[in-house]
Formats: C-alpha cells, structure tokens, sequence
C-alpha cells in the first residue's frame, strides 16, 4: 500500500428507463448512465483518522477503528469500511449535481469511492465485483436497492440488468433525452415501503402490475436493439401508466408528462426512479420552456473510471 500519491476516480449518475419495481421482485431494468459524475479523490494518511470533504455535505471527521456510517456520508463511511484499511485517508468528493436530484447519487458515489480505494490498495475489481460490491453496500445502508443504479454507473451507457441470475447486457444509447425535476423526492425505501404495504392488500392486482412491467422491459429491449425510437418511446408512455396504476405517481408528476406529451419531439415520458417526486425523463428534445426545472443531462457510454493524479 502507498502513501505517495492521491487515487482518484468517477463514476456517472444515472436514470431508471424501464422495470422499477418489478426490478425487485426479479425483474430486469434498463438505466443508462449519464453526463454527470461524482469523482473521489482518496488522500492516504500516516496515522489513523479518516476525513471526507464533500461540496455538498458538511465535513466528517472520525478513526479509523470506529468508522459508524451515519448519514449523509453511510455509503462512504460503509464503502471504507469494507476495505480494510490499515491507515486512515482523506477523501475530497465534487459532484455535478446535487444529491436532491433522482441521478442516482448514492449509487455513483459508492462507485466511485470503492474504485479509488481499491486502486490505492492495488486490488483492482473487475466491473462485475464493483458493482456487486457497492449493491450490497446500498442494500446494507438502505435496507433494500436493486442494483440498477449501481450497475449503469460501473458499466455505462444503457444496461438492461438482470437480478438474480446476475447478468448485464449493452444496449444502444438513446439519441436525446430531457429531463424534469418535480422539485420534491421521497425516499426510495419509503416509496418502495408504501408500495409493498399496497401489494399486501391486493396481491393479484400487483402481480399483474408488475407483469406488465416486465412485458414493457422486454418490449423496450427489443426496440433499443433496433433503434425504433417512435417504439421506445410508446413504451415509456404505456410504462408510465402502470406507474400510475402502481401509486408511484401524483398530479405534480402527471401534469410534468402531459406537459412534455404536447411537446411535437418528445416521443415518450414516464417517471424515472421509485416516484411521488423527483424526475421525469422524456425520449427527445423539448422546444418550449414548460415553467419547470430542467435537468441537463445526456446518455453516456462511460461508466466508471480512474484518473491519474
């Protein structure tokens, strides 16, 4: 292990396209990875004290040997405790964008500060042993998380990813996407807690909910293969009512998608992520300024990466 340099590495945030929820139940989903990124620059140190700058958070302080990951840094504070550090390390985090937004930050971050951590200890992880390193972190701190997220920011570009039996497969980057904030997000486990408590009052209505969930991951495969975008984006549209119908949507996000459907170049839109609240993401561009805030992201082909220092 070397004391004498700062590893460095990013990874991108992402959004959900297709199968939330029903991701959880064994489904598969389609992300995409994003232009926007978290990089983590990891500083070793002599002695035993662990330090986390972030641009977003206030900082952390601690020992190495009472590392307890306590929010807003857990899945840092996990992520280093997973390594098994013999000296303590300074971690400087920038990100493009703010942990509010539904880019799936927690993932990226994990990612990343799994990455430089490994680089430093000279354990590289394949792209298979990193994401499933930083799901079980995100599964750990969160009490549940599919992996999605995690699994577009270590590969990149759009993934259809397959639970259990593990399986990642590329698929064609789509050529324009916008994105909308609600400006509100409920908590991903919340959100999954209130939608697992409906299943159990109505378990055959959900089963079928989620079976069309899973004909439109399919039927978005199929059409991300071939690159019918006027497809893709029907299933978008068909896949937000099954959300709707699931109870992950409200007026705010409905009014946000009929708003973009008028829009001559948008194709599709739908929630992306777990719902009531944060983002919406449309297949094309928008022309006319719908009076809500617009995230400016782009699909990318890179996921993680390490950075010379």
């Amino acid at each position: 292990m070397s004391l004498a340099k700062s590893y460095c590495a990013s990874a991108p945030g992402s959004l959900m396209l297709f199968g939330e929820h029903a991701v959880l139940h064994g489904s598969a989903a389609i992300a995409t990875a994003v232009s926007s990124r978290i990089t983590v620059t990891v500083t070793p140190r002599q002695d035993q004290r662990v330090l986390i700058h972030s641009d977003s958070f206030l900082s952390y302080e601690g020992a190495l040997s009472d590392l307890v990951p306590t929010e807003p840094h857990h899945f840092v504070l996990a992520a280093i405790a997973s390594c098994a550090l013999k000296t303590g390390c300074e971690l400087h985090i920038v990100s493009d964008f703010p942990a509010t937004v539904g880019l799936g930050s927690s993932a990226a971050v994990t990612v990343a500060t799994l990455a430089a951590l490994h680089a430093w200890l000279q354990q590289p992880l394949s792209h298979t042993e990193l994401a499933q390193r930083a799901r079980q972190i995100i599964r750990e701190q969160q009490g549940v998380g599919s992996g999605t997220d995690v699994v577009a920011s270590v590969y990149g570009g759009v993934v259809c990813y397959q639970p259990e039996p593990w399986h990642v497969e590329s698929l064609p980057l789509l050529p324009a996407i916008t994105l909308y904030y609600s400006g509100y997000k409920t908590k991903t486990a919340d959100v999954i807690a209130q939608i697992a408590q409906k299943q159990a009052d109505e378990p055959q209505l959900y089963e079928c909910l989620y079976d069309l969930i899973t004909f439109c991951v399919e039927s978005a495969k199929d059409a991300l293969q071939t690159q019918d975008w006027a497809m893709v984006g029907e299933i978008m549209t068909l896949h937000h009512e099954v959300q709707v119908a699931l109870g992950t949507s409200d007026e705010t996000l409905d009014t946000i998608i009929h708003k973009m459907k008028q829009q001559p170049h948008i194709l599709g839109a739908k929630i992306s992520g777990s719902g009531l609240g944060d983002c919406v993401v449309g297949l094309g561009q928008v022309t006319d300024d719908l009076n809500v805030e617009q995230i400016f992201v782009q699909c990318s082909a890179q996921g993680v990466l390490l950075h010379e220092k």
